[in-house]
C-alpha cells in the first residue's frame, strides 16, 4: 500500500507540473493558476445561468426537484465528452512504458494511479458545476443550507461516472486501435463513431427532458442521479447505492484495463515491419509543401489534436446539411420569431465566428513538436517558411469548409445574395486573423516538455487562451453590427469586420516574422 501512495503521489505532481501549476518559475505558475481560475469562471457562468433559468421553469411545474438530476446529468455528458479525447492519451501513454512497467507495483495500481488525472479534472469541473445548481435549488425551496454538507461527498462520488464512460471508450478504442497497423486511421475513424454516437444519444435525451416525461426521469439510466439528487437531501441509503453505482464500475473497468494494460502499451508502441518495397521514381518538393505535409501528418495522425480542434468545422458540415433539409421549417420559424433585433447575417456570423474561434490548430502546433523542435531550428529554413506551413494548414483545412458551408447555410436560411457574399468574406478574414493569432498565443505560452499531446491539446495554457482570443475576436463584429447594422442592406458592417479582421492579420503576421522568430529562437 506504501507504493500504491507514493505511485498516487508521484502522478498527483506530475499532473501538477504539466498544468504549469508546480516546479518552474513564479511566472509559469501565475499562469497555470490564471488558466484553471479562468477555466473554473467559465464553468461557474455557464452553470449559473443553466441552473436559475432551468429552476424558475420547473419550479413553475412543481418540479424543482429535477433541477440537480438534469444539471448532474448535463454535467457528466459534458465531463464524459470533455475526457473522451483525453483518456487514451492519459491511460495508454507509451512514454517512459518500459520504465513505468519495471515499477514493483500491479498492473492495476499503475492504472489507477494513471487514471488520476482525469478523477480530479472531472471532480474539479463537477464541483464548480454543482455550487450554482444547489444555490438556485435552495432558494426555490428545494432543499436546506444543510444539503451543503452531503455536496462534497455526493460529487466526490459522482466524478467517477464520467471517469468509467471516459476509461471505456479509451480501452475499447485502444484495444482495437492497437491490434491494425494503421492505428491513427483506426482511431479517427472509432473516435468520429462514438462521436456520431454521443450526438445521437444527447438529441434523444433532449427530447425527452423537454417533453418532461416521467418515465425518463424513473428510467435506470437516470437512477445515479435521482440517488445523486436524494443523497443532498442526506439519505444515506441513497448516499450508498450512489457509491456503489460509480465506484464500482470504475473499480471494475480499471480491473479489465489492468489484464490487458502492458500488452496494449507494447502494441501501441511497436511498429510493424514493411517487406514490399518497390523501386519508384521519386519526386522532389519545395521547403513550403514538405512542412506543409508534415503539419498535415502529425494533425490526422494524433486523434486528441484533430477532434479537439476541428470538431467545429464537423459541427459547421453538420449545420449545413441540417440547414438544407429543414430549409422551410427553419424560414418559418425565422418568420415568426422576426429578423428586425437579429437579422439572419448576424445569426450565421455569430455562428461562423463561434466555429471558427474554436478551430485553432496553431495555439498547439508548436508545442507539439515537443523535444523535436531542434530540428526545424537548425534547419535550414527562414521564419516564414516555418510559420507559413503552420498557418497554411489551418487555412487549408478550415478554407473549404468555409467556402461551401456558408453559402449553403445562407441559401437555406434566405439570407441574399450579397450578404452571403459579404458573409464568406468577412469569414475568410477571421480565418487568416485566427491562424496567425494561434501562433502568437503559442510563443508566448510554450509547453514543449508535455508528456504527451493530451497535455498540450487539452491541458495547456495556450489552448485556452487561444481559444478566448478567438471569442474576443468576434467583439469587434458584434460593435460593427450595433453601429451600422443596415448600411448596404446589412452588408456594410460585414465588409467593415472583413476590413478590421485582415488589419489585424497582416500585424500579427508582421510580429511573427519580427518578434515572433526571435521568440522562437529562445525556445
Amino acid at each position: 500500500m506504501r507504493k500504491f501512495g507514493a505511485l498516487l503521489k508521484v502522478s498527483f505532481w506530475g499532473m501538477l507540473y504539466a498544468m504549469n501549476l508546480a516546479g518552474g518559475n513564479r511566472k509559469r505558475r501565475i499562469s497555470g493558476a490564471g488558466v484553471l481560475a479562468l477555466a473554473g469562471g467559465l464553468m461557474l457562468m455557464l452553470s449559473a445561468t443553466y441552473s436559475f433559468s432551468f429552476s424558475t421553469m420547473l419550479a413553475q411545474q412543481g418540479m424543482v426537484d429535477m433541477l440537480p438530476m438534469l444539471m448532474s446529468l448535463l454535467a457528466v455528458i459534458l465531463c464524459a465528452a470533455f475526457s473522451l479525447f483525453g483518456a487514451q492519451g492519459i491511460l495508454f501513454s507509451t512514454r517512459d512504458m518500459d520504465l513505468a512497467l519495471s515499477w514493483p507495483v500491479s498492473p492495476l495500481q499503475l492504472v489507477l494511479s494513471r487514471v488520476l488525472a482525469l478523477y480530479l479534472e472531472n471532480l474539479f469541473l463537477l464541483g464548480v458545476w454543482m455550487l450554482p445548481v444547489w444555490l438556485a435549488w435552495m432558494l426555490q425551496g428545494g432543499c436546506t443550507p444543510a444539503a451543503f454538507i452531503a455536496l462534497p461527498i455526493s460529487v466526490l462520488l459522482l466524478a467517477f461516472l464520467p471517469c468509467v464512460l471516459a476509461m471505456a471508450a479509451g480501452f475499447v478504442l485502444a484495444l482495437i486501435s492497437a491490434r491494425f497497423s494503421h492505428k491513427a486511421l483506426i482511431n479517427n475513424l472509432l473516435y468520429l463513431l462514438l462521436l456520431a454516437g454521443i450526438f445521437a444519444g444527447s438529441f434523444s435525451l433532449q427530447g425527452q427532458m423537454f417533453q418532461m416525461q416521467s418515465a425518463f426521469f424513473t428510467s435506470w439510466p437516470m437512477r445515479p442521479f435521482l440517488w445523486f439528487t436524494e443523497a443532498l437531501k442526506l439519505q444515506d441509503a441513497s448516499l450508498a447505492a450512489l457509491a456503489a453505482v460509480c465506484v464500482l464500475p470504475f473499480l471494475l473497468i480499471a480491473w479489465l484495463i489492468s489484464r490487458q494494460y502492458a500488452a496494449i502499451l507494447t502494441l501501441l508502441a511497436s511498429h510493424r515491419a514493411r517487406f514490399d518495397y518497390r523501386l519508384t521514381r521519386q519526386h522532389s518538393s519545395g521547403h513550403m509543401r514538405a512542412l506543409i505535409g508534415r503539419e498535415f501528418r502529425r494533425y490526422f495522425g494524433i486523434s486528441i489534436y484533430l477532434f479537439n480542434t476541428g470538431i467545429g468545422l464537423l459541427l459547421l458540415a453538420i449545420g449545413a446539411v441540417a440547414a438544407v433539409l429543414q430549409k422551410d421549417q427553419l424560414q418559418l420559424l425565422m418568420a415568426q420569431l422576426g429578423s428586425e433585433s437579429m437579422p439572419m447575417t448576424a445569426v450565421l456570423a455569430l455562428t461562423v465566428g463561434f466555429i471558427l474561434a474554436m478551430t485553432q490548430p496553431t495555439s498547439c502546433s508548436i508545442s507539439l513538436e515537443g523535444e523535436q523542435l531542434w530540428i526545424l531550428k537548425s534547419a535550414p529554413l527562414r521564419p516564414w517558411e516555418l510559420f507559413g506551413s503552420k498557418i497554411g494548414m489551418q487555412l487549408i483545412l478550415v478554407l473549404p469548409f468555409l467556402v461551401v458551408c456558408v453559402p449553403v447555410m445562407g441559401w437555406a436560411l434566405g439570407v441574399t445574395t450579397a450578404q452571403a457574399v459579404a458573409l464568406l468574406v468577412a469569414a475568410v478574414a477571421m480565418a487568416f486573423c485566427v491562424a496567425p493569432m494561434g501562433l502568437v498565443v503559442n510563443l508566448h505560452l510554450p509547453k514543449l516538455d508535455a508528456p504527451n499531446p493530451t497535455v498540450v491539446v487539452k491541458q495547456s495554457a495556450a489552448t485556452l487562451v487561444g481559444l478566448l482570443a478567438g471569442f474576443a475576436l468576434m467583439l469587434p463584429g458584434a460593435l460593427l453590427f450595433k453601429l451600422i447594422p443596415q448600411v448596404w442592406n446589412g452588408c456594410g458592417w460585414l465588409a467593415a469586420a472583413a476590413a478590421l479582421y485582415l488589419t489585424v492579420g497582416i500585424l500579427l503576421w508582421r510580429f511573427l516574422l519580427t518578434r515572433g522568430a526571435a521568440m522562437l529562437e529562445e525556445l
